[in-house]
């Protein structure tokens, strides 16, 4: 069975939608690092304001809708993308932090189980692995810094995760309102609709254009 490699961002965001549900209709195993589980169930179950959000997810694990994978390498190679990630940029003398462990370990996890997709809505992964240019005008738009790229280490992020492909919550949901599996909600195109900016209001990196374009293709 194909598998997909899922970063917090995008089973937050379907936890915050309540469609979970949605995972085992897909035909894909999602799974996870152990880094991840602690970002989505572990440490907000400490947080009243965060628990069922944590126990939805739980659930998801428990039922096996996502699986926790344990691999003794991913740790220590997570540790050396979040150096190269974390080297991409400087902003005078100081490295700018762009990657964090439950994202790292994801990537580390695909390269050491050979799996090819990452299921990411945060922009900043999703740019380091897609355009690197593009990112530093990114963060650059957002923070007012003029920031320097490292094309050394440009280069071996490339190596690193130039071949991974990304793809974000909000195409699960399109895929899974297509082939019919939210029909319970009724086949409006609403449903898509209002599911789409659900997502956005999230966290998922989708823009309002790119809603309207999904909306387009179903006219």
């Amino acid at each position: 069975m194909k598998k997909i490699v899922c970063d917090s961002s995008s089973l937050i965001s379907m936890s915050d939608n309540c469609v979970l549900w949605l995972l085992p209709e897909f035909g894909v195993e999602f799974v996870v690092p152990e880094e991840v589980k602690r970002e989505i169930v572990d440490r907000p179950m400490k947080e009243v304001r965060f628990q069922f959000k944590a126990l939805r997810l739980s659930r998801a694990i428990t039922n096996g809708s996502i699986k926790v994978v344990t691999d003794s390498g991913v740790a220590k190679r997570a540790k050396e993308i979040v150096r190269l990630a974390n080297s991409l940029f400087k902003y005078g003398r100081h490295n700018v932090s762009i990657l964090h462990g439950g994202e790292a370990e994801s990537i580390a996890l695909m390269q050491k189980q050979g799996i090819q997709t990452l299921l990411v809505d945060e922009r900043t992964t999703r740019l380091l692995i897609e355009d690197r240019v593009a990112l530093r005008k990114y963060i650059e738009r957002r923070t007012g810094f003029n920031l320097k790229l490292n094309k050394q280490i440009a280069g071996q992020l490339e190596d690193e995760v130039g071949g991974v492909d990304v793809i974000r919550s909000s195409e699960l949901l399109a895929w899974a309102y297509e082939n019919g599996l939210m029909e319970k909600f009724g086949r409006d195109r609403n449903v898509l609709h209002a599911s789409l900016y659900g997502l956005k209001y999230s966290g998922c990196a989708i823009s309002n254009e790119e809603i309207e374009d999904y909306m387009k293709l179903l006219a």
